[in-house]
């Protein structure tokens, strides 16, 4: 029985550099776009809609009353 043993294939790369590069980028303007809305939504409710008051359970309570005329016909 020998042993020999094969030389095993080096590995290659799952993927090639440039290759991150992109979706580096890609992630970091995608980031930067988030935070810009965000960055614009907040500002617009600090500056208008902060001025409106709003509510999701309003509820207005009245007596309800007959009005009749006091002569008849």
């Amino acid at each position: 029985m020998t042993d020999t043993t094969a030389p095993t294939p080096a590995a290659e790369p799952d993927t090639a550099p440039g290759n991150s590069n992109k979706r580096r980028k890609a992630l970091t303007a995608l980031a930067a776009v988030v935070i810009v809305a965000g960055g614009g939504w907040g500002l617009y409710e600090w500056l208008v809609a902060s001025h409106y008051e709003d509510t999701d359970n309003a509820y207005v309570q009245g007596n309800v009353i007959q009005i009749t005329p006091q002569i008849g016909g």
